[in-house]
């Protein structure tokens, strides 16, 4: 039996979606998890490890959004590893999930200024939603 596991992460480019021979549909894509830690030296966040899963789901829902770059993507599913032979006859190894689902997190495109009040009169005003954190943790 084959581990079964949930990953989040982020799209790695847009998924693509298929139909096989015999009719199965299909949606296929990369996913990147990444961990990072804050630069004690200039305060920015750096990742400093990463994990990269080939993602297929068979037979998805009519209608599924299917995640672009970028995209926040949580899915479960079987686990496997493959071995393959690269352009340079190297053998490599690449992880695979066979998922039972794919939900997605569209990217949020940062709001643009409206101008007026809301620039003039509340600049000083910092939101607490924008406000740097107190510590050195991730948010999460």
């Amino acid at each position: 039996m084959l581990p079964k596991t949930e990953i989040n992460g982020n799209a790695v480019a847009d998924w693509q979606e298929g139909v096989t021979n015999n009719g199965t549909g299909y949606i296929n894509g990369r996913v990147a998890c990444n961990k990072n830690r804050r630069n004690q030296s200039d305060g920015s966040w750096e990742t400093v490890a990463a994990f990269f899963v080939n993602v297929t789901w068979w037979n998805p829902p009519q209608g599924v959004t299917l995640p672009r770059k970028g995209d926040r993507v949580q899915t479960y599913g079987e686990l496997s590893t493959q071995q393959f032979e690269d352009k340079t006859g190297a053998h490599r190894t690449s992880s695979q999930l066979t998922a039972a689902f794919v939900r997605t997190f569209p990217k949020q495109d940062k709001p643009k200024p409206q101008g007026g009040w809301e620039q003039q009169g509340r600049a000083a005003q910092q939101s607490a939603w924008n406000a740097q954190p107190d510590d050195d943790e991730p948010p999460f």
